[in-house]
């Protein structure tokens, strides 16, 4: 499943990713070039808020809230999105990952199954 607005996304995440343990894999490149230095991080964590709201400019920015897997940091990731139905912004495979499509980053939200996160 794609989604082409952003607005949407919130509804998605909440219903299917919140409060759930995730593998996550943020990549942010410096500018719009795909060729530029970019860095990558990746952890497991939970995600425990998100928030979505217009930016000052055109489009919507989000930021998500992660609590580590050992409870012992909070990460939070702010993305921004181009305005409604401009582009893909998301994509749901399998109902169990989803890759978010910012302006300059790419977000990977995976469930994480194991003990104590059944399906």
């Amino acid at each position: 499943m794609e989604l082409t607005k952003p607005s949407e996304l919130l509804a998605l995440i909440n219903a299917k990713f919140m409060n759930k343990m995730l593998e996550i894999s943020y990549t942010q490149w410096e500018d719009d070039d795909l060729d530029a230095d970019e860095s990558i991080t990746n952890f497991s964590g939970t995600l425990v808020d998100i928030k979505i709201e217009d930016n000052r400019f055109q489009g919507v920015d989000m930021s998500l809230q992660f609590e580590s897997e050992d409870h012992q940091e909070s990460i939070e990731i702010i993305m921004d999105f181009p305005p409604d139905d401009e582009d893909i912004v998301a994509q749901l495979v399998l109902d169990t990952s989803l890759h978010i499509f910012g302006n300059e980053s790419t977000l990977v939200l995976k469930k994480s199954f194991n003990r104590s996160n059944p399906k």
